[in-house]
């Protein structure tokens, strides 16, 4: 979708009905920066938004107090929860200490104050070279990159494999009802909010785990209280597909979000919060020819009724060349 961001650089006199009549679907306008500075045409300009029927979405920009400047983006944008259509983004293009950890530390207050996870916008080169933390991978990237087209922007260090979902192409756009240049985006799904992800994205971006025996239940929305995860339960939730969708610091405890999926990944069936130390990655296969059931059960440590029962492959004999097997 067409999309642009503003500030008060754009002034107070936009005409968001010129805006939208223009093509422009969607309008992310800054809210906040630091903890102190607020976009002194914030609401003016969100009513506008909203009043025209356009996407909505709040940027803060960042200055290195992760929770602190959460909290104060948080509290101006509260009051507009309801209508937000983009996801919150973070706007990171300075370098300050510690910045991966304060980065994540505002994501997760976000998340936790919001109930949504943010977006991170930066620019191509600043991204790859300071933001280096495999965790903020997860998040959806809206790039800074002018001059280029959308599947030629530089994506480097973690970036480089991860699909975009934002592009600004320009600083300098033209739109009928704004005065002067403004910010000119392509903005792809990811960037929208959405009550859950569908099973290609998470089965495309998670990771799978298993949980190990003796674990328990997070803390995190929908689990009130912490407990232990009964066996027979345990198993159950193992014989399914646990995918990872978020990671977050629930009540002081560091948790992954698991969408819990049927063996064909086309069903989600529910969701936990796990503390982070009590998952293991789950390790895959790609069948070879020659390949038995009997020798990958051998290679990796596991038994062939383990790899039938996770795979769902009858008796073993199924499995051919290219199929990518759950092995442990």
């Amino acid at each position: 979708m067409k999309g642009i961001d503003i500030s008060s650089y754009q002034g107070n006199n936009i005409n968001f009905n010129s805006v939208k009549a223009d093509g422009i679907e969607a309008v992310i306008v800054k809210a906040t920066e630091s903890t102190t500075y607020t976009n002194m045409y914030f609401d003016s300009h969100t009513q506008g938004v909203i009043n025209a029927g356009l996407k909505l979405g709040f940027y803060h920009f960042f200055r290195g107090n992760g929770i602190a400047e959460a909290d104060y983006f948080c509290d101006t944008i509260a009051p507009y929860k309801d209508k937000m259509t983009i996801k919150p983004v973070i706007d990171v293009e300075v370098l300050v200490a510690d910045i991966n950890n304060q980065v994540l530390a505002f994501i997760n207050r976000v998340k936790e104050r919001l109930g949504v996870d943010c977006a991170i916008y930066s620019g191509a080169y600043f991204a790859g070279d300071y933001l280096t933390d495999n965790r903020l991978t997860q998040y959806a990237f809206w790039i800074a990159h002018y001059g280029v087209a959308s599947d030629q922007v530089a994506k480097r260090g973690i970036w480089s494999n991860i699909d975009i979902a934002g592009h600004q192409y320009s600083s300098e756009g033209s739109v009928p009802g704004i005065s002067g240049n403004v910010d000119m985006n392509v903005l792809y799904d990811s960037m929208v909010i959405s009550s859950r992800p569908s099973t290609y994205e998470i089965f495309k971006n998670g990771t799978e785990v298993k949980i190990k025996r003796g674990a328990y239940w997070g803390l995190g929305e929908g689990n009130p209280t912490s407990g232990p995860i009964d066996n027979g339960w345990l198993n159950n939730l193992n014989n399914s597909r646990l995918i990872i969708t978020n990671r977050a610091i629930n009540h002081g405890s560091d948790e992954y979000y698991i969408g819990i999926y049927d063996q064909s990944m086309k069903t989600l069936t529910g969701a936990c919060w796990i503390p982070v130390n009590q998952v293991s990655e789950v390790i895959h296969y790609v069948v070879q020819t020659g390949d038995t059931v009997w020798g990958i059960a051998q290679r990796f440590g596991t038994t062939v009724d383990a790899i039938v029962k996770q795979n769902v492959i009858g008796d073993g004999s199924l499995i051919k060349p290219g199929m990518i097997l759950r092995v442990k």
